[in-house]
């Protein structure tokens, strides 16, 4: 919807969800990564942090920020044992659709296992090959 037409507090929870919990999970799990002799981060960004699209604007700037998040992130941690990746994907078929009221087709959207399945693929790699950013469309 338009920007004017959304709450203030709606724009809270949006950016809460979609970027502040990002950047405190990750904090909160940054010391155990850091002892791993090998630790990833993948963040399942959507495409959305890529793609602009009319009508989306705090959640387009929620995703973005967390795309800009795992790219400094990944260059924050390039000396050590954390890889940083990000995955942009298009539509994944999950509930969450069906919460907007809106009525329109996610045949084509991704399965969720088929976007897990990216994420062990990236994670099985041999070490010296990593996927930083990964685009999965339909």
């Amino acid at each position: 919807m338009p920007l004017e037409d959304i709450k203030p507090e709606t724009i809270d929870d949006i950016i809460g969800i979609n970027l502040t919990a990002f950047i405190h999970i990750t904090r909160l799990f940054m010391p155990v990564l850091k002892s791993r002799e090998e630790a990833a981060i993948i963040n399942v960004i959507s495409k959305s942090g890529i793609v602009a699209q009319e009508g989306q604007s705090v959640y387009m700037a929620s995703k973005y920020g967390v795309r800009g998040f795992t790219d400094v992130l990944r260059a924050d941690l390039k000396d050590t044992n954390v890889r940083v990746a990000g995955v942009y994907q298009s539509g994944t078929n999950t509930k969450m659709f069906t919460k907007t009221g809106e009525d329109f087709s996610t045949e084509k959207f991704t399965d969720p296992a088929d976007l897990a399945d990216v994420v062990a693929y990236m994670l099985l790699l041999p070490k010296k090959i990593w996927l930083p950013e990964v685009r999965v469309e339909y």
